[in-house]
């Protein structure tokens, strides 16, 4: 079982850099947004297309059919699924009013829809991510090592390994975003003034005969 879970990890992350690679290459080459997003949502599909490649070796007399039916035979409970849509629906208005209010922006001018767009999140949001990646690493990895290793220690170890694959996968996707640059290429004090009016920065850079001239 130790090396099986071996194969399965290591197969997981060369299989996500080799899809990182392409994909890599697909911004660069390509430079199209659309085929872009698919490509990162491939990738976040690897340790399920691992799982399902290296099947017979790591769950040998087992059908792939029989495996994911496993997954889906907890009972799920209507409850819970009201209160977490409900939470997240709370939080997204909150966060829309709170947003509106200290940034003075009206309501209407931060909420964009139509209905392809909502086809298209919809779609987006069921090919990726989680859905890719569950099967690999909560639906295979975590019952082993909750098995050897008791459920936090164990839920742990999927954790540290699970995020150490998905740090790349982070970094590219474009949704994580924790800083803006705004750079000067000539400093004039009246302009810099209309900058830090538009920008409001919360960190500013540069030289001390620069602030003086302010």
């Amino acid at each position: 079982m130790k090396e099986k879970k071996k194969l399965f990890i290591i197969g997981s992350y060369v299989s996500f850099f080799i899809l990182l690679l392409i994909t890599g290459a697909l911004m660069f080459g390509l430079k199209n947004d659309t085929i872009t997003a698919i490509a990162k949502n491939v990738c976040s599909w690897a340790p399920t297309i691992t799982l399902f490649i290296l099947f017979p070796r790591i769950l040998p007399g087992l059908r792939r059919r029989d495996f994911v039916r496993s997954l889906f035979r907890a009972t799920i409970s209507v409850k819970n699924i009201l209160f977490i849509t409900t939470l997240q629906i709370l939080l997204f208005v909150g966060s829309i009013l709170l947003y509106s209010h200290f940034e003075n922006i009206e309501i209407k001018e931060l909420i964009c829809f139509s209905w392809p767009t909502f086809a298209g999140a919809i779609l987006n949001c069921i090919t990726s991510g989680a859905t890719g990646e569950e099967a690999g690493w909560r639906g295979y990895l975590q019952p082993i090592m909750v098995k050897k290793y008791g459920v936090i220690q164990g839920s742990l170890r999927v954790g540290v390994i699970w995020a150490f694959w998905h740090t790349p996968l982070w970094f590219i996707s474009g949704e994580y975003v924790g800083a803006e640059l705004v750079m000067i290429p000539t400093f004039k004090a009246k302009e810099f003034d209309k900058l830090l009016t538009k920008h409001k920065p919360t960190v500013l850079l540069g030289v001390p005969t620069l602030f003086e001239a302010l």
